[in-house]
């Protein structure tokens, strides 16, 4: 099975990436579960901690709780095996940073992609 567990503090951009993800699992046949969080608080932290496999991170980068990058530097400290993507929708300001970061991350996405593909 494999665990998406999706980050993102705007209504739109969280249900939005949770239908995409939904729609291909689904054209695949994968098994899968979704778990989305308006920010990362302890139920969060919970799933991070979890003893779950197989997990894809999709998090923002700007929220009112933390910064994703920050986040996925804790991910990275616990976790080496699951897959880390951003989102923001401030791309010229944090693709530097992503790129740059520790955070072997696999993937960034602009939410202005998103908007696009709705």
């Amino acid at each position: 099975m494999i665990n998406f567990i999706i980050c993102d503090d705007n209504e739109f951009f969280l249900s939005e990436i949770f239908n995409i993800v939904n729609d291909f699992c689904n054209k695949l046949k994968i098994n899968y579960e979704i778990y989305v969080f308006k920010s990362y608080d302890k139920n969060f932290f919970d799933i991070v901690d979890s003893e779950l496999d197989n997990k894809i991170y999709i998090l923002d980068i700007e929220t009112p709780s933390g910064n994703g990058i920050d986040v996925a530097r804790k991910i990275r400290s616990k976790d080496l095996n699951s897959f880390l993507i951003f989102i923001s929708a401030y791309t010229k300001e944090y693709v530097s940073k992503v790129i740059t970061s520790d955070t072997m991350f696999i993937g960034y996405i602009s939410k202005r992609k998103i908007i696009k593909m709705s």
